[in-house]
């Protein structure tokens, strides 16, 4: 999972069972956590995403494609990586289908 605050991608340690929030507090990383961009790597997929009901509205959006090579670079994605922003939220277990896809990762990689 990681995070952008400050435009600086900040990525938890791999395979962290905390939640982002739980995250983000022990480490200090924001005062507005509703507002960050987060997000999550599941199969074959990236996930971008800000608030609890895991939106991607136009400044998730412009801040997320602002950082993507960095994204990319630090979670060491495969070109062909799905990119999606948003999720229609489901229950706890379940995969929730994403509200966006943007295309894969090597379209916005130059």
């Amino acid at each position: 999972m990681f995070c952008i605050v400050n435009d600086r991608v900040h990525l938890a340690p791999e395979k962290d069972e905390r939640s982002h929030r739980e995250w983000m507090d022990a480490e200090g990383l924001s005062d507005n956590f509703e507002e960050e961009v987060r997000g999550v790597v599941y199969e074959d997929r990236l996930i971008f995403f800000r608030g609890s009901d895991w939106q991607a509205d136009e400044k998730a959006e412009k801040i997320f494609f602002l950082n993507i090579a960095d994204v990319a670079k630090l979670m060491n994605l495969q070109k062909d990586t799905l990119i999606c922003g948003g999720c229609i939220v489901g229950k706890i277990g379940e995969v929730w289908p994403p509200k966006k896809v943007f295309g894969r990762l090597g379209d916005f990689l130059k």
